[in-house]
């Protein structure tokens, strides 16, 4: 028998206890990475909503001809910081398996008109951008389309970055039908600079691109390909390539969705290509940043929002307690008492207002907090004028618009 003595015990004892101390360090640095994460996450994108949504204001406005080139470098500028932002946002959930998908429904070959959209214009002069989707596809499935986009959008930008002429090819086609779901094949194809054999695998790593040379031609930070990969995999399925150096590639992958055999998604889509005027609507905004409520404000206006402001929760729920609102759009960091602490005050006499959070912050789990904190959804900073418009009429009902029209 092996005998095993008190001080081979003693030695157990301590590495087990080295272990467990190892394992708390790394557990509280993955915490401060997170809280700094969020921070910066804040802190980027405040004035970035301010410099986004000024120059969406700015291009829809009069301006002098000459002027316009400017305004678009300002837009096409800012944007492109905002997605270096998320992208290490997103690396950094991924990296920690903190990244949750959100269902919803939504016409999938309209999805896919909108995805392609921004490419079509601005582009390179001799590139033709093209999408191919079966007919079959012009239905409403349940799936992420936020994270669905941001995949599409990753292999739309790089094909159009390596690509000097020829064409581009967004396409969609079903590969198998179940009777509530669908296996689709989604293909981005160009006919740009392609990749070597041997760097194929390199390519999806993070911080990497295929060589120091492309890196110095065409920029870019190596993360858009690994976020992909990692997304289409938490989606179940799994990005690929076909390439030939000097003739182009291909990037694909086949996913499946449920198909929605239910009610059409509240929103028409067609009346969002307008954004229609949304008059006698009243929305209570909380926001202390004077230039993000210049930007909200003017957009709200735009559309015939009759728009009351607050500065800070205190203020935001005084105006509640006098007024009548079909929705309060309330920032979640403010002066005095902040978002979270005014909708629970309001949330005391009120449970069905619609109230959207306002806000720049980035933290795991978030929409799911902030439900449970009685908001009923958010719009991250900087924000999209036509997701805005899009949550005013999922969340303003039409028996509350009756109510504040006819009293």
């Amino acid at each position: 028998y092996c005998k095993i003595s008190i001080l081979d015990i003693t030695e157990i004892k301590i590495a087990e206890f080295e272990i467990l101390k190892a394992k708390e360090k790394a557990e509280k640095a993955a915490q401060v990475k997170s809280r700094f994460l969020s921070n910066m996450s804040h802190e980027l994108r405040t004035p970035l909503n301010a410099i986004i949504g000024t120059s969406n204001i700015l291009l829809q406005e009069e301006y002098m001809p000459a002027q316009r080139e400017s305004f678009q470098v300002l837009k096409h500028s800012s944007e492109h910081m905002l997605q270096l932002v998320n992208d290490i946002l997103d690396f950094s959930k991924l990296e920690a398996g903190k990244m949750d998908l959100e269902n919803a429904p939504f016409n999938l070959k309209q999805f896919l008109t909108r995805a392609i959209s921004p490419f079509m214009s601005g582009g390179k002069p001799g590139v033709r951008m093209m999408l191919a989707v079966d007919d079959s596809l012009d239905q409403e499935t349940i799936f992420d389309e936020m994270r669905l986009n941001q995949v599409l959008n990753n292999l739309l930008s790089n094909a159009r970055k390596f690509t000097e002429e020829g064409c581009i090819t967004l396409s969609a086609k079903p590969e198998r039908s179940k009777s509530d779901s669908i296996i689709v094949h989604f293909s981005v194809r160009d006919t740009g600079i392609g990749i070597a054999p041997n760097k194929v695998r390199q390519i999806f790593e993070s911080f990497e691109q295929a060589d120091t040379e492309t890196t110095r031609k065409y920029g870019g930070t190596g993360l858009g390909l690994a976020i992909s990969k990692a997304i289409v995999g938490r989606m179940g399925g799994e990005l690929r390539v076909t390439s030939e150096l000097g003739k182009g590639s291909e990037f694909h992958f086949s996913i499946e969705m449920k198909v929605n055999h239910g009610q059409k998604a509240y929103v028409n889509e067609e009346s969002l290509k307008v954004l229609r005027d949304l008059d006698g609507i009243r929305i209570l905004m909380a926001e202390d940043n004077p230039i993000n409520m210049l930007v909200a404000r003017r957009f709200l206006l735009k559309w015939k929002v009759n728009v009351d402001e607050a500065p800070n929760g205190v203020k935001a729920l005084e105006l509640f307690r006098q007024n009548q609102y079909d929705l309060l759009l309330i920032d979640l960091e403010m002066p005095e008492m902040d978002g979270t602490q005014a909708v629970a005050e309001i949330r005391k006499t009120d449970t069905h207002v619609p109230i959207i959070a306002f806000t720049a912050a980035v933290y795991d789990n978030m929409h799911e907090d902030l439900i449970r904190k009685g908001f009923s959804d958010f719009i991250p900073k900087p924000f999209r004028p036509e997701e805005l418009h899009k949550k005013i009429l999922q969340l303003t009902t039409y028996e509350q618009l009756q109510k504040f029209k006819y009293g």
